[in-house]
């Protein structure tokens, strides 16, 4: 894979030199060493399975976006259900079956092997410059924990004081029934409603953390992968050329011609050239 980069009046050109196989197992090493364990169980036709040791995205708890994730452990049974698939007139039966997988969602360097090796140029350049600030952490299941409690609990003491707020203006209007203390009473009523729902979604979250707490109790620090990953691919300088004699030979074939890279007279030269 080549990357080209300019270097004052020069532009330098490098080889990224790899071997994919390697960088291939360090993904997978980070998966499961660092990524978020998932037990997932559900309930599938077949030609929906995930494949043993592939790549799939698939959504962490509560995402709206899929993450990438490494899955292993593909078991399945038949269950007994059935379902009908139409097409036009034509229908089709098939079985249903209780598949259960193993996922591991990447932390994002899993992201950026994988562009890599997919010779994203941003991803090139940022490896050959050292800098991978934008590659953010994934939270351990522990710090989403916290994270959610912390939420929980901020959300308790925010419900207790509007609603220590609302019932001590009603109690001031208590003397004077009237359209005023009528509608205190209801957006209490309507706190205390969305309350309930905004303290049930986080406490889904918060709940289903909790319950792969110990799957994920083992969860590895991704820096000490980055710096394998540093140590896994070199970059070889292999030629340099001026920037002005660049743009030399540029306007050499765009200064008065009309599609001259691709006309006959080029091509004889080149070919002569090489004879």
């Amino acid at each position: 894979m080549i990357y080209i980069r300019k270097n004052g009046e020069v532009l330098e050109k490098y080889e990224m030199v790899y071997d994919k196989q390697k960088l291939e197992e360090l993904m997978i090493r980070i998966a499961k060493n660092c990524g978020e364990i998932h037990d997932v169980k559900r309930e599938m036709e077949f030609s929906y399975f995930p494949k043993e040791n592939s790549w799939r995205y698939d959504y962490i708890l509560g995402d709206v976006e899929k993450t990438l994730a490494y899955v292993e452990n593909v078991k399945y049974k038949k269950n007994g259900k059935r379902t009908t698939h139409w097409y036009e007139y034509d229908d089709e039966v098939v079985d249903l079956y209780d598949c259960n997988f193993t996922l591991y969602f990447v932390p994002p360097i899993v992201d950026f092997i994988k562009s890599l090796i997919e010779g994203s140029e941003a991803s090139i350049a940022a490896l050959f410059n050292r800098d991978l600030s934008l590659i953010e952490n994934l939270p351990t299941v522990e710090e989403k924990i916290a994270y959610y409690n912390g939420i929980l609990s901020k959300h308790q003491e925010e419900l207790i004081r509007k609603r220590k707020e609302k019932i001590e203006e009603l109690s001031k209007k208590c003397g004077d029934i009237n359209s005023n203390s009528a509608k205190l009473i209801k957006e209490l009523a309507a706190l205390e409603k969305n309350s309930r729902y905004a303290m049930k979604n986080i406490k889904f979250q918060y709940d289903s953390y909790m319950g792969i707490r110990d799957l994920n109790k083992n969860q590895q620090p991704v820096e000490p992968y980055i710096e394998e990953l540093l140590s896994l691919i070199k970059f070889r300088l292999v030629d340099t050329i001026e920037l002005s004699e660049v743009q030399r030979i540029n306007s050499f074939f765009t200064a008065g011609c009309t599609n001259m890279q691709n006309s006959e007279v080029l091509k004889r030269v080149l070919k002569n050239s090489n004879n």
